[in-house]
């Protein structure tokens, strides 16, 4: 009696931590909304600790379009809320993480990073009511060199339009731009 208490515990637990898992995917759309974005964010906070975010900056369909990178950037990040409204207006609890995004796009190491805060959720329909839900800025140790911004969404780049909105962190990011430096 005491193995299959002992085991119906075990599953138990098993079952809530599977549970409490979190996984989204998000394409980016431009602040006009028009625009789709060649990378998109996978992120999930299946790691144990409370408010950690891993995963990945998905950069698949920005390869097929032309752009050299590896496939993907590492994500890495917490649980956190905007509370002070800027000109921008993205407010309320999301997710901040520093992306490799610069490092992948150039095929090795940097100094620059990107880093995000996205609201985890996309809007049904963009109007002009609707809040912006994701921000990004870039900087390196001397300082803040830009920012983008826009709206989450459920769908994902297509292949088949490739990468001609280049990616969140800037259009000219291609490998040639960084060797130049």
């Amino acid at each position: 009696m005491k193995l299959k208490s002992l085991v119906l515990v075990t599953l138990f637990v098993a079952a809530c931590s599977f549970a409490s898992a979190q996984s989204y995917s998000f394409g980016f759309l431009s602040a006009g909304g028009g625009l789709e974005y060649c990378n998109y964010e996978q992120i999930n906070n299946n790691e144990g600790f409370a408010g950690l975010w891993q995963g990945e900056d998905n950069l698949s369909v920005c390869q097929a379009g032309g752009i050299s990178a590896n496939s993907a950037a590492p994500i890495i990040g917490f649980t956190d809320t905007l509370t002070a409204a800027d000109e921008i207006g993205i407010v309320g609890k999301g997710v901040v993480y520093g992306d490799g995004l610069y490092d992948a796009l150039a095929g090795g190491y940097t100094g620059d990073q990107w880093t995000v805060y996205t609201q985890l959720k996309a809007a049904k329909k963009i109007t002009s009511k609707t809040k912006y839900s994701w921000i990004g800025v870039a900087g390196t140790s001397a300082g803040y060199f830009g920012d983008n911004y826009g709206f989450l969404t459920t769908t994902l780049p297509d292949a088949s339009k490739g990468a001609s909105a280049g990616t969140t962190a800037g259009k000219s990011m291609l490998k040639k731009d960084f060797e130049k430096k």
